[in-house]
């Protein structure tokens, strides 16, 4: 079924077709009948709601969005001279890649341009606000930090909300001015005017009390204020300015249906997320008309369900955020929508392609697969052809089915989708082989990228002489690559991307051995030339040029794993200890704390850790060292932490270190971490009695073991002789009574084991467990009354309450405290 038509001519020239490929909407009806539905239970006023569309890349996500936003483009009201929002959501053909930050360089795929128009308020039929994320993935497979897009985006929102505000202040200076005029006026009745002058008095006060000023609070910021902006404020911001659209008890802002669109989530930043629970949150609480409209890779949707982040209240991924609804409105609000093989390829390839003949046409769909993607890479391939009149066509006639030739070729060559990509980068080789070399060198960062860097370092290979006009000629050859031939997107801020994964492995796998070291040479110089020429230690860094120093330090761990040349030491040490000063400097508390944030390293040696370590200053309330990307944790670097450790000085007195994906660990390299006050081992499986025999009696604040599913009473006697304060158990749903009792050790110890006779003899966390027969609940309060605490997710006895959750309280503590904002 066709759900709209869109009639390509027989013969578009290549490079004037590809510079903007478009796909009409073809199928897909059942999953955009689901949307519309779930939109019209938001504008009736039914609640928020949720629609989560989930498929492997190239299946249509994105068009669907797109589809989605002109039908209910098309069917707003106009109370202006035009409609306020435009009728499509096609970026805008000019090239945007020398734009400032602004809406068309926020990935304009799924963000309509700001409109001509200046309306009113109340002609905002719906906001329309989408955040997009770039791939993060490095060129191995390395996870690069997550691009924490929210504080530019905010800006976009900022720019629409502006109308409001507008009418808002003028709506506001209305009432004061009718005040003003009818106190004037009653002042003059001699019987009324002793009456209401009191009660104008006490309006005068309330105004005073609330001047005009603050309906100018959203005023639109610089870009250089919207970067500087820290990510809990852009979160906060964020969340206020939704807020004064959805929520009724505004009176001064109209109240109107929001669609948040939230694309590649499989690659978003914790912030935003977190950001998208807690106002998925107020919405349910609140029922506002709020539809969240996402998209989500399958196989990454399939490994994020991970309950030990829920438990530990963090938001890494949408499965996450979502996990955090109760499951009496999952089933109302949350929609997942699988997108399978489109059946509709032979229409959408006829729509293309209308004269390659029939037999080209069979080839072709049955490639493809049901996959929209994949057709279109052979589109572009025939599409280039056709330019060229090449022997792919009967007389190299372009508008003349394809020729024996040109079948065999593409049966011969076209038996992937990769083989199809490879086929295309050939062909721009052959008409820009300076095109392919500039993306070559940009392979070497990432599937993203800094496209300054790529100039730097192709200067620095000298390809390109160092020269105004060959600066110029560089520039162009991304221009090429984004504008006709599509292999780039136009850049979000600083960096571009490869339009597909596939494009970046294919120019990433192309150069021999040889030249990829000379690349990868000349990329770690200029990365380190980048940091030396900046200054790490100034207080204006923007949150742009954090990420980079960020990204930096992956990079250059990345690239020298063995002897590391003192100016690479150099320059790791000034970038890292920006980027902990930067993540430290945002945590609210009296005396702050230090996060020391390696999540993104997947492996990490002795002398990397201590190189990075050297320049961190731990201090104040707590100190974070998070390395929860590794797998694996050797005896060097454990002795790194150790020391590391040693130099902590703050009021808690210690290092948090966070290991949540290690799978095996060391008896040596655990006992070099007994100076570590909390650890968190939630990759392993099993602790088996050599790691519980170092461990015994060296006593600890916190000890979080998420891997484990099952204990044992042997287990539960082990752990108690540890004498942690704390243990996490966030894995374990059924424990038997008599390892609930062993817990509490073999016998009570004769005094508190830290000291303070009013805090419990040990804390046992158990987030996943429902306790529904009597004998556990009878030995939990058995151990509560010998002095331990027992936490739990839910309880169906009698003795003891429905719900103990150890989170929601440690929330309580710390909102009364202060609001401490503590990181996972």
């Amino acid at each position: 079924m066709i759900a709209a038509v869109l009639v390509v001519p027989a013969f578009t020239p290549f490079n004037a077709f590809s510079e903007v490929l478009p796909m009409p909407f073809v199928g897909r009806q059942d999953e955009m009948n689901r949307i519309n539905q779930l939109w019209a239970d938001v504008r009736s006023g039914r609640g928020p709601r949720v629609a989560v569309l989930i498929s492997d890349s190239g299946y249509g996500k994105t068009e669907l969005i797109k589809e989605f936003y002109r039908q209910i483009a098309a069917a707003q009201e106009t109370r202006l001279p035009s409609a306020y929002w435009p009728p499509d959501l096609n970026p805008a053909t000019s090239n945007t890649r020398s734009a400032p930050l602004s809406s068309t360089s926020l990935r304009t795929v799924i963000n309509p341009p700001l409109p001509d128009v200046v309306p009113t308020a109340s002609a905002i039929p719906w906001m329309w606000w989408a955040i997009d994320w770039p791939d993060c993935r490095g060129a191995t497979g390395l996870e690069l930090p997550p691009e924490y897009t929210l504080p530019q985006y905010v800006q976009l929102l900022q720019a629409h909300l502006r109308f409001v505000d507008q009418a808002k202040a003028t709506k506001l200076l209305a009432r004061q001015t009718a005040l003003k005029w009818l106190k004037t006026f009653c002042g003059f009745l001699p019987y009324i005017g002793p009456i209401v002058t009191p009660l104008f008095t006490v309006a005068d006060m309330t105004q005073d009390a609330h001047p005009l000023s603050k309906a100018f609070t959203r005023a639109l910021p610089s870009a250089a204020d919207a970067h500087a902006t820290s990510l809990e404020k852009a979160g906060i911001e964020a969340l206020r300015l939704v807020s004064s659209l959805l929520d009724c008890a505004d009176t001064d802002a109209p109240t109107i249906p929001f669609v948040l669109v939230l694309e590649n989530c499989q690659w978003g930043d914790r912030y935003t997320l977190e950001f998208v629970a807690k106002l998925l949150d107020r919405a349910i609480a609140s029922d506002w008309p709020l539809f969240i409209l996402a998209s989500h890779h399958e196989r990454e949707w399939e490994r994020s369900a991970t309950p030990r982040d829920c438990m530990k209240g963090r938001t890494t991924t949408l499965r996450n955020a979502l996990a955090k609804i109760p499951e009496v409105e999952k089933q109302s609000r949350i929609h997942e929508l699988r997108l399978g093989k489109l059946s509709e390829c032979t229409c959408l390839l006829n729509l293309y392609l209308p004269t390659i003949g029939d037999a080209a046409t069979r080839l072709i769909t049955e490639r493809a697969d049901g996959n929209p993607l994949y057709l279109l890479e052979f589109v572009r391939v025939i599409k280039s052809e056709q330019e060229r009149r090449s022997r792919y066509f009967v007389d190299a006639d372009p508008t003349r089915p394809l020729s024996e030739y040109g079948l065999a070729e593409l049966t011969r060559r076209a038996s992937r989708f990769d083989d199809v990509v490879r086929m295309r980068l050939d062909q721009v080789f052959a008409e820009s082989p300076a095109t392919i070399h500039t993306l070559k060198v940009a392979a070497v960062q990432g599937c993203s990228f800094y496209e300054h860097l790529v100039v730097k370092v192709a200067e620095r290979l000298a390809c390109i002489c160092v020269s105004e006009h060959d600066a110029e000629g560089l520039d162009s050859t991304l221009d090429r690559a984004c504008t006709p031939y599509g292999i780039i997107t136009p850049p979000t801020l600083m960096k571009s991307e490869f339009r597909h994964r596939s494009y970046f492995q294919q120019l990433r796998d192309w150069p021999s051995e040889i030249e990829r070291a000379a690349f990868e040479e000349a990329f770690a110089q200029t990365l380190i030339a980048e940091i030396k020429a900046s200054n790490p230690n100034s207080l204006q860094l923007d949150a742009t040029m954090i990420e980079l120093y960020r990204v930096a330090v992956a990079q250059l761990l990345r690239l020298y794993t063995g002897d590391i040349p003192r100016d690479a030491e150099v320059a790791m040490c000034r970038a890292f200890a920006a980027v902990v000063s930067h993540d430290s400097d945002r945590i609210v508390g009296p005396a702050g704390c230090t996060i020391i944030d390696l999540s993104f390293a997947t492996s990490l040696t002795a002398a990397q850790a201590r190189i990075l370590f050297s320049e961190v200053r731990c201090f104040g309330e707590g100190n974070w060292l998070l390395l929860d990307g590794l797998t694996h944790v050797d005896v060097g670097v454990a002795t790194e932490i150790a020391l590391l450790a040693k130099r902590c000085d703050g009021p808690i007195n210690g290092l948090s270190v966070s290991f949540d994906n290690v799978t095996e660990l060391s008896a040596a390299a655990l006992e070099q971490l007994s100076d570590v006050d909390s650890l968190s081992l939630n990759g392993l499986a099993e602790f088996p009695p050599n790691l519980l025999a170092v461990m015994e009696n060296c006593g600890r604040l916190e000890l979080s073991l998420g891997g484990l599913q099952h204990i044992s009473v042997d287990t539960a006697f082990a752990i108690r002789r540890i004498k942690v304060e704390t243990v996490f158990f966030s894995a374990v749903t059924a424990i038997t009574p008599a390892t609930m009792a062993a817990l509490g050790g073999i016998g009570d110890d004769p005094e508190p084991p830290f000291g303070d006779p009013d805090a419990p003899w040990g804390i046992y966390v158990f987030d996943s467990l429902d306790i529904h027969d009597e004998p556990l609940a009878a030995a939990i309060v058995d151990l509560e009354q010998r002095g331990y605490k027992v936490y739990y997710r839910s309880c169906a006895c009698s003795a003891l309450p429905p719900r103990n959750d150890y989170w929601e309280k440690f929330s309580i503590d710390l909102d009364a405290g202060g609001d401490l904002d503590l990181p996972p």
